[in-house]
């Protein structure tokens, strides 16, 4: 019996452990964008999750959420759930993580010469952008009757304010994280972040015109 209670007693320790860890992984993620990564390339690991099983967790329980509700909201790229793209979002977004990271490098390569620093960063701002995508899920879940005007009245324009105010924060956030991993002045953050994104969105939505022509050639 004294083996079990020791195997149960670990098992609770590390389960809290994780939860204190996951949540101050995520205070850290949403509240000081970049701070996980500067922590993480400084060395100060111990207290937070790896970058990479934080976005695990977050990129499962976004697309879980939209699966749920019948709805894949991914920055400017929105899909209804069931369909060819919705399934292959997901290896999209997975796929690009390390080609944002590769566009990163290249834009801050001087004062981070190491790649994997940028894919650190890479994974750790596609988390955030996963809490940002769900709470956009959330807000973009259809309402039940279309013709309550009641309904759309109190509800549809609120929501629709809440994906607004989401993808700002995105961008926001991106902002502020460029800003810290790189050490950069404001105006050469906001040119870099505007260059990521002009990049970022190109090859992610070249990659997904080239899978829709490769579908409509097989039909």
């Amino acid at each position: 019996m004294e083996p079990l209670r020791d195997m149960f007693e670990d098992a609770v320790d590390a389960l809290f452990s994780l939860d204190n860890r996951l949540l101050r992984s995520l205070g850290a993620l949403l509240a000081r964008p970049g701070l996980l990564t500067v922590e993480y390339l400084e060395g100060r690991r111990q207290p937070y999750l790896s970058a990479i099983r934080l976005y695990l967790w977050l990129s499962v329980a976004y697309f879980v959420i939209a699966e749920l509700l019948g709805v894949t909201d991914l920055m400017f790229v929105t899909s209804t759930s069931g369909t060819d793209l919705a399934r292959l979002l997901p290896r999209f977004m997975f796929v690009i993580v390390p080609i944002s990271g590769l566009i990163m490098f290249l834009l801050q390569r001087k004062e981070r010469p190491h790649y994997v620093e940028h894919l650190v960063h890479a994974l750790h701002l596609h988390a955030a952008w996963y809490v940002y995508f769900a709470v956009s899920a959330l807000a973009a879940a259809p309402i039940e009757d279309p013709s309550d005007l009641a309904a759309l009245l109190w509800w549809q324009w609120p929501l629709a304010a809440v994906g607004v105010g989401t993808r700002v924060a995105t961008l926001v956030h991106t902002y502020l994280s460029f800003k810290r991993v790189g050490g950069r002045g404001r105006l050469r953050a906001f040119l870099e972040t505007l260059t990521f994104f002009l990049i970022y969105l190109t090859v992610l939505g070249a990659a997904i015109f080239g899978w829709m022509m490769v579908v409509a050639r097989g039909g």
